[in-house]
């Protein structure tokens, strides 16, 4: 008999030879956390659970817990529309309009609003969920090597069309963050068109959390910004925040946000809060802030990159990479290997990230065991 499934089989058994071969885990209870992007601990904070909890139970009795079908059909309802209205304040642009998940919200904006006539140029970099629906678009698609405007400008000789420049506030992997005035110079010297994913400095950068480009003034530069809450807002879901014309041409173009179901209410009650709740407890950010210092002071011996909250720990291999993660989560500390594709080239690393709620002696603690395994 056929095994219809022995393709998949034999794809499964290379990656497994290649120490490529990746699996589901649960999420580690009781341990040091330092692989999750729940950078300001709100995933995990009893105080705002009671508030989101309490605002749903205000609700009118009409209120549904579900969404009941896309928004153009009949999941589009006054919450939805009210908490757009409240992150366009928040992130100071024109308007927003609400998605799923960060994913969600690239694949709207770059497989619909660049054409077939137009090009695509992101740094090497950036984000799997952007190099995949860029290409959907059918637009010229070039990457540039990261941070490096010096090849973003040569590799725009070969662009045609509108150009699209893409780049990301502060990168997944490397923690490091884009040079975004000089990238905003040479997009309104071109007449380029900026898009800035905002995933990882949403909630930590600006005053209240309103990222990289509000804190640098450059909002008004930038054609579109993704700002996604499934990482220090602690929730989940995303907005594209840009001008209003353009929010009209994802509802009307875009294929996920015409046929998708829409967001639930109670996610963007969730959303609300949480950016609300950044807002009203600054030291959560400070205590990250304190954190950050004192890893950079523990890092010095490792010869890291000055990075921010997000700290990449070149190993090489991968086979060495999971045996030092492994020793790791024995010792009850939480941290995952990242492996080719996920990195660059063949390299393999350690991504750890910093949090609010960790203390010094798990600093420490964490030092002491990465000492006895590199």
């Amino acid at each position: 008999m056929i095994n219809r499934n022995q393709f998949l089989i034999d794809a499964l058994a290379a990656y497994q030879k290649k120490g490529l071969l990746r699996s589901l885990t649960n999420r580690a209870e009781n341990c040091i956390d330092f692989e999750s992007n729940d950078f300001l601990g709100l995933a995990r904070n009893e105080d705002l659970k009671q508030i989101i909890l309490s605002e749903i139970s205000k609700q009118k009795s009409d209120f549904l817990f579900g969404s009941t079908g896309s928004r153009l059909v009949s999941g589009n309802n006054s919450i939805l529309e009210e908490t757009e209205q409240w992150l366009s304040i928040f992130f100071k642009s024109e308007d927003t309009i609400l998605c799923k998940s960060g994913f969600e919200a690239n694949h709207s904006f770059f497989g619909y609003v660049p054409q077939r006539s137009d090009s695509i140029i992101y740094d090497a970099e950036i984000h799997a969920s952007i190099k995949t629906t860029a290409r959907l678009s059918g637009a010229a698609c070039f990457s540039f090597m990261h941070n490096n405007t010096d090849d973003l400008i040569k590799k725009s000789n070969s662009s045609a069309g509108k150009v699209f420049v893409v780049v990301e506030s502060m990168y997944s992997i490397s923690g490091d963050t884009a040079p975004l005035q000089e990238i905003v110079a040479i997009c309104n010297k071109n007449n380029w068109f900026l898009i800035v994913d905002e995933a990882h400095t949403t909630g930590i950068n600006g005053k209240y959390g309103e990222g990289l480009c509000c804190e640098l003034g450059i909002e008004n530069d930038v054609f579109a910004r993704i700002h996604t809450f499934g990482k220090a807002a602690g929730c989940s879901g995303a907005v594209v925040a840009g001008s209003k014309s353009l929010k009209n041409y994802l509802l009307n173009f875009a294929i996920p946000a015409i046929y998708s179901t829409a967001m639930p209410p109670i996610q963007a009650i969730a959303i609300k809060n949480s950016l609300l709740y950044i807002q009203n407890h600054p030291e959560l950010k400070a205590e990250l802030e304190t954190n950050i210092e004192s890893f950079k002071k523990k890092f010095a011996e490792f010869n890291c990159q000055d990075s921010h909250h997000i700290v990449p720990l070149n190993i090489g291999d991968a086979a060495t990479t999971i045996r030092i993660v492994g020793e790791l989560n024995k010792n009850n500390i939480a941290l995952k290997a990242m492996l080719p594709p996920t990195t660059s080239g063949n390299t393999a690393l350690l991504r750890i990230t910093m949090h609010s709620h960790n203390n010094f002696s798990e600093i420490n603690y964490f030092f002491s065991q990465l000492r006895k395994l590199l």
